[in-house]
């Protein structure tokens, strides 16, 4: 390879990279804005819950469990508004659609590291305050319902897991809208529905774990080690998936 040959591959390597920052910084600051009202209303939430229950003689267990049950929709439909946001504008300062699929991809790690990472926090705090006015803490859904610094990683790693599912299935639902039209866009969103369903069932929580149980027979979570590979190899499939979405995704001009 030339001097030329290597300045120029080197030129696009450094736009690349710029390009794939760009979109990332403006993922994770998006999830930072609305993250800042969303939280706190959530954690009040759970707080309002777990009192009104308490007055009420009915208090059975974790509230937060039950509030969460919005996070991974919320993550989903980050996946859906930003990357349909972005891609104009990314592609029209010379960005191209690999460096867009790459921020995503990197965007969307963030943002099941965040969410993951509150939702552990949350499930602590749960359990400390519990602690010390003394009611017993425990949790019917999630992967795992104890306590500890392996409790806490479980459900930061398996959380983070099915928002980071989300999101990409969010932004597969908006591109194949955008590239496939409404009919054969709503049999994608259909057909999409299959991954989030194994997803929440993997992690032993929302309406799909209540199918399996009625349908299958569950009885309760898998094994930790499975769950958590299902939900990996699910993340993989779903990104696959984005990336041929994506990959030549026509964007319409602005009429003049």
């Amino acid at each position: 390879m030339n001097a030329v040959a290597q300045t120029l591959e080197a030129r696009r390597a450094r736009t690349h990279r710029a390009g794939v920052r760009a979109v990332e910084r403006r993922v994770v600051t998006a999830v930072r804005v609305v993250g800042v009202w969303y939280w706190p209303i959530l954690a009040f939430a759970a707080v309002l819950v777990a009192v009104l229950q308490w007055r009420l003689g009915a208090l059975e267990g974790s509230t937060v469990e039950y509030v969460l049950g919005s996070v991974r929709w919320f993550g989903f439909s980050l996946g859906v508004i930003l990357p349909m946001a972005l891609i104009r504008p990314h592609l029209a300062a010379g960005g191209t659609r690999r460096a867009l699929l790459h921020g995503l991809a990197r965007g969307a790690a963030w943002t099941g590291l965040i969410f993951g990472l509150v939702i552990a926090v949350l499930y602590l705090a749960e359990q400390l305050v519990w602690g010390l006015i003394g009611w017993d803490w425990h949790r019917s859904l999630g992967i795992s319902g104890g306590t500890g610094p392996v409790t806490f990683g479980v459900n930061l790693v398996g959380e983070g897991l099915v928002t980071l599912i989300y999101f990409l299935l969010g932004t597969a639902v908006a591109a194949g809208f955008t590239r496939l039209g409404p009919w054969l866009g709503l049999a994608l969103c259909l057909l999409l529905g299959i991954p989030a369903l194994i997803a929440d069932i993997a992690l032993y929580a929302g309406p799909a774990t209540a199918l399996a149980e009625g349908l299958l027979g569950m009885t309760g979570p898998m094994p930790v080690a499975v769950s958590l590979g299902a939900l990996g190899v699910l993340a993989v499939a779903v990104y696959l998936v984005v990336r041929q979405l994506l990959g030549d995704l026509p964007v319409k001009q602005n009429p003049a």
